[in-house]
């Protein structure tokens, strides 16, 4: 840059001495300096250098402050997505990415974009005036029995709802449903946060009157409050889940559920009564059926369903009078009472419970009818051949074992009594003996039971099981 310096010329001493001054050659003379940085910063002067100085300082506070704000814009764009919550990147008024998982996430601060939360937790809407019957205010008890019986099914009150059933019927309900904001995308170009309520409210009314519409009051009627994956609820959270869908509105429904049902209050308590039988028809049957399997299970054990329907099939074989199939089904039936091992399901069953015990009796009776037969008969052809060969000696022998075994019985007493003269008359009051009758009753009891005892050991040997003793097990 060129410099210029203001310079005065000398005086002479000749032009001094002269009454007239001469003229000079030259006041001022503006000449360009071209003298080199290290004369300059000689001939500069110290307040300009001290301001210079200042002016470099106040540059570099600029900009580092620049810098600073720089970074700290920056650093504004960082947003931490919390737990429950998805991020939308927004720069230049437009989604760039959406459904952002929690954590840290940068987006250009304001005016250039914007990071949006969106809440992912879960939501309630509740229906609970719109089909529901009208309560004055101020009510203190707000029970349907309180309000009391109108004279018409037209509502008194026009503030009471009501939904038509698939067979035409009104029926009051109260609905509660949950839902979350599940495509965070759709929620944000499609929804407003100030009307997102009143959003979902809308479909889950249009869902409970579409499915209500093809449900019948009774049906209706016993739908339970905690139904809400069956029935008339799954089918209204599926009508409104269609409308929300439809709009694009990016809300999941969760869950949907009828927490209260009612008639109308005019035929409420003829409802009342229907429900009442049908719930007592409903329990009888449950008893019913609780008692079928108990009984089934005590008779047959897991192999009482397998036994049924093999009967069913001989009565069925019966009834079409196919004999090769009589046999066969029976041939099972008979195989599976048995105790023998049946595979039904891919699983080895045996049949259990009282039926092996009838079966180990009828066993029993069968061989002791038999051998009672054959011992009588055997005794019988015996008494024969003696008896022809001396009926005297057979006879007095077996009236002498039939007196034996009369007297040798427990329950007979003997007394002797002494001799007597012709014509005396004896009167006897007498009781049994309280000692020897318990004896004997103690013995009865005993006999019984050894009795019990061995039949039980036949039939335990007879239908194949085992029984565990404290030292030993036995069974064949």
């Amino acid at each position: 840059m060129d410099k210029f310096r203001l310079l005065l010329a000398p005086e002479t001493p000749s032009s001094a001495s002269s009454s007239t001054p001469a003229r000079r050659a030259g006041s001022v003379t503006l000449r360009q300096n071209d003298i080199d940085a290290a004369d300059n910063a000689t001939l500069m002067d110290p307040a300009n250098k001290s301001l210079a100085d200042a002016l470099n300082v106040l540059l570099g506070i600029i900009y580092i402050a620049v810098g600073a704000l720089f970074l700290a814009y920056i650093a504004k764009g960082f947003n931490r997505v919390q737990e429950g919550e998805q991020g939308i990147r927004v720069v230049f008024g437009k989604m760039t990415e959406s459904q952002l998982p929690p954590g840290l996430h940068w987006a250009p601060p304001f005016p250039f974009g914007e990071l949006l939360k969106v809440s992912t937790g879960v939501e309630r809407v509740a229906i609970d005036e719109d089909f529901w019957v009208a309560i004055p205010a101020g009510t203190v008890n707000q029970s349907l029995d309180n309000l009391g019986t109108p004279m018409s099914l037209k509502p008194e009150d026009e503030r009471t709802g009501s939904i038509i059933t698939g067979d035409g019927n009104l029926v009051h309900a109260r609905w509660s449903a949950t839902y979350r904001r599940k495509n965070t995308r759709e929620y944000a170009e499609n929804v407003l946060l100030t009307q997102e309520q009143e959003l979902v409210r809308s479909a889950v009314k249009v869902g409970v009157v579409r499915a209500c519409a093809e449900t019948s009051i009774d049906v209706l009627l016993r739908q339970s409050a905690d139904s809400s994956e069956s029935g008339v609820a799954a089918r209204a959270k599926q009508m409104t889940q269609e409308t929300l869908d439809a709009m694009n509105s990016g809300i999941s429904i969760e869950t949907m559920q009828m927490t209260e049902v009612t008639p109308p209050l005019l035929v409420r308590k003829d409802f009342a009564a229907v429900q009442a039988a049908a719930s007592k028809s409903q329990k009888a049957l449950e008893d019913a059926q609780t008692e079928r399997s108990k009984v089934l299970n005590e008779t047959a054990g897991e192999l009482s369903g397998y036994l049924l329907e093999r009967i069913d099939a001989y009565e069925a074989a019966i009834a079409t009078g196919d004999a090769a199939k009589q046999t066969t089904v029976l041939a099972e039936i008979d195989n599976a009472m048995q105790g023998n091992t049946v595979k039904v399901n891919d699983r080895e069953l045996r049949v259990s419970g009282s039926v092996t015990k009838s079966i180990a009796d009828a066993q029993a009776y069968r061989s002791e009818v038999v051998s009672l037969a054959q011992s009588k008969d055997r005794r019988f052809s015996a008494m024969s051949s003696q008896f022809e060969s001396n009926p005297l000696v057979m006879t007095q022998r077996e009236w002498a074992s039939a007196v034996s075994a009369f007297y040798g019985k427990p329950q007979i007493q003997m007394l002797w009594l002494p001799a007597s003269n012709a014509g005396d008359i004896l009167q006897l009051s007498l009781n049994r003996d309280p000692l020897i009758q318990r004896e004997i009753d103690k013995k009865v009891r005993e006999q019984e039971a050894l009795k019990a005892r061995a039949d039980q050991l036949k039939r335990m040997q007879r239908s194949g099981f085992t029984t565990e003793t404290p030292n030993e097990t036995t069974g064949e």
